[in-house]
């Protein structure tokens, strides 16, 4: 399956205001469709009530999931592939380990970027899904640079000169 973001940041408002911003696979931002779903999921009061709105959300998308009643928890058959990053906001840190703990409970696979920019996210996001494997091997930090130096050298062309820290 493809990958999917999931952002902890308080974005431009107050730290108190911190939450999340999904991906869609396309690198994108996350459809309209879904914000009712992620509202019902966010708001839901208990955990049965939590575990009702994945299911809804489930059926609705035709997601395939099992659910094991012996402990209650739903287990996604097809593997889920989540990166999550977060800001440098004091509460990022707790609230992203609760998501990567949620992700592995369900049976998804995480992987924690840390702290990142919300476009650098996107930028990786898009990079793993693409049919390209030359692509997929710059869904990363480091990826994110190379391409943003390679498209400032191509934009100011044979105006561009690498920093030597030993010139004047």
């Amino acid at each position: 399956g493809a990958a999917i973001g999931l952002m902890v940041t308080a974005s431009h408002n107050q730290v108190a205001d911190n939450g999340i911003k999904l991906v869609d696979p396309d690198g994108g931002m996350l459809d309209p469709t879904w914000e009712g779903h992620a509202a019902a999921l966010a708001n839901a009061p208990t955990p049965e009530a939590a575990l009702s709105a994945i299911e809804n959300i489930a059926k609705t998308v035709n997601i395939n999931i099992g659910l094991d009643e012996s402990v209650s928890i739903v287990q996604i058959k097809d593997t889920a592939k989540v990166f999550v990053a977060r800001d440098t906001r004091p509460h990022s840190s707790k609230l992203s380990k609760l998501v990567l703990a949620a992700v592995s409970c369900l049976g998804g696979t995480v992987h924690d970027f840390g702290v990142l920019t919300t476009p650098q996210l996107h930028f990786c996001v898009q990079h793993q899904n693409s049919n390209n494997p030359e692509d997929q091997k710059l869904a990363n930090e480091e990826g994110y640079y190379s391409k943003l130096v390679a498209s400032y050298q191509q934009l100011v062309g044979e105006h561009f000169k690498r920093y030597d820290p030993n010139e004047p």
